[in-house]
């Protein structure tokens, strides 16, 4: 394997293509397929959004008092999207020009794993394992549509249309999740709680339905060159090579870490609501409208923070907005009187808004700094890093957001976001790499 290490410095600037690119009768095709790209987009996004494991799972769990298994979910997702991830390259690469039947699987197997979740939550038969169990499988299925459909639309659209796609596709589907719940919320009204709160799984899957029938519709690509699937363990070790010699990748793996608890806040704060609110009807049909909202805010938010402050400006604002989101909670739960279901929604939304910024930060970060052909395994590696520190993490927060009557829970959150900003003062502020580009603020289909 060829070694990252280029020359003498500590920074590899990606090349710039010498000339511009063809336009292929692929493209063309792909400008025919735009609406049904869109549509699958938007309806995947809905999907995950009505299960997800940040916000609906762990409220769930936690109004039926299975608090550690709560706090499990996301980690275990990220295990499974990791391990996905990895897959997908052997997966793509057999499929050939069929890209779209390996995201219409995997559309199909997480509506299936979302009703299995659904049909648990009813009869409350096996619920802990079922969750954790879905959310592993459902991770592992996010993970391999990711890399396919990024196949897709590099095959089928051209740059710029691309990029109108992926924004498109994140606001469609947070607007259109807002308005599937505000249809379905008068509804809860007399009804069980319980059963009520599981209507949201049930849109969850028809969504992911609706996603796997537009995939159909997307068509085999033409055919191209695939990157050939490496070994895990070539990877786990070029990710080692670059961790002992580039300082800049030391400081994007601490950051990553301290980082981690911004991730996880969705959770812990969906724990804490679910013990405030768990009587309520509606509760958590607020709170998803919160976080869709968060997602759509998010979109329009963070490529202007980008532009004119780079990943610093980025992480420094996702760490500030965290901090309030805790203060907010905080305050919800210190002030003498019943917590306010409204005031949880706005920390939610906070939440969210904050969480969305990780993501594109990690990107924009390796793309100033890592070769085109080593990005995917330091991402990867530093992907499976988190995964492991979250796993830990997610444990002790489900386990000190059941300390319902105290507060200091919310306190230990409030620091940890602190420090993160803290941290994030040291991230790299506009590298001339990603100066006039925002590519790094792309996103796949995943939605977690």
């Amino acid at each position: 394997m060829a070694s990252p290490v280029r020359g003498d410095t500590d920074r590899v600037t990606p090349s710039e293509p010498s000339s511009p690119p063809i336009y292929s009768p692929s493209v063309a095709f792909g400008v025919s397929r735009y609406y049904v790209l869109l549509a699958f987009g938007a309806s995947y996004s809905v999907g995950a959004q009505m299960a997800s494991v940040s916000v609906v799972l762990p409220f769930l769990l936690a109004q039926k008092g299975i608090l550690w298994a709560a706090g499990l979910l996301y980690p275990t997702f990220s295990i499974g999207f990791i391990a996905g991830n990895a897959l997908s390259p052997l997966v793509v690469e057999r499929s050939r020009r069929r890209q779209n039947a390996v995201i219409a699987t995997a559309a199909a197997t997480i509506a299936a794993l979302t009703a299995c979740i659904a049909v648990a939550g009813l009869r409350d038969a096996f619920v802990a394992a079922v969750f954790l169990l879905a959310s592993l499988l459902i991770g592992c299925a996010m993970g391999m549509a990711n890399n396919a459909y990024a196949e897709i639309i590099s095959r089928m659209l051209d740059r710029p249309r691309r990029n109108q796609l992926l924004l498109n596709q994140e606001a469609v589907g947070a607007v259109l999740t807002v308005a599937a719940t505000l249809l379905i919320l008068p509804l809860v009204s007399g009804r069980d709680p319980v059963a009520g709160r599981i209507d949201v799984l049930w849109l969850g899957a028809a969504a992911m339905v609706a996603a796997c029938v537009a995939a159909t519709i997307v068509g085999p690509t033409t055919s191209g060159a695939l990157r050939p699937p490496t070994r895990l363990v070539d990877d786990y070790r070029e990710g080692i090579t670059v961790v002992r010699t580039r300082s800049w990748y030391r400081l994007f793996l601490a950051t990553q870490i301290v980082f981690v608890p911004i991730s996880l806040s969705m959770t812990f704060f969906s724990l804490r609501a679910a013990m405030a609110h768990a009587d309520k009807a509606g509760s958590l049909h607020v709170l998803v409208i919160s976080s869709a909202a968060g997602l759509l805010a998010g979109s329009l938010v963070w490529r202007r923070v980008f532009s004119r402050r780079g990943v610093r400006g980025m992480l420094v604002t996702s760490g500030t907005i965290s901090s309030a989101a805790a203060l907010v909670c905080l305050a919800n739960e210190v002030v003498p009187d019943r917590e306010l279901l409204w005031v949880h929604s706005v920390v939610f939304f906070l939440a969210t808004l904050a969480n969305a910024a990780i993501g594109a930060a990690t990107v924009s970060w390796i793309s100033a700094f890592a070769a085109e052909e080593r990005r995917a395994v330091l991402i990867s590696f530093a992907a499976a890093l988190a995964a492991v520190v979250s796993t830990v993490l997610g444990a002790v927060l489900g386990t000190i957001a059941q300390a319902s009557v105290a507060a200091w829970p919310v306190v230990i959150v409030l620091v940890l976001a602190v420090v993160a900003t803290t941290v994030a003062v040291r991230a790299p502020d506009r590298p001339p790499a990603t100066r006039n580009e925002s590519s790094g603020l792309q996103a796949g289909p995943d939605q977690r």
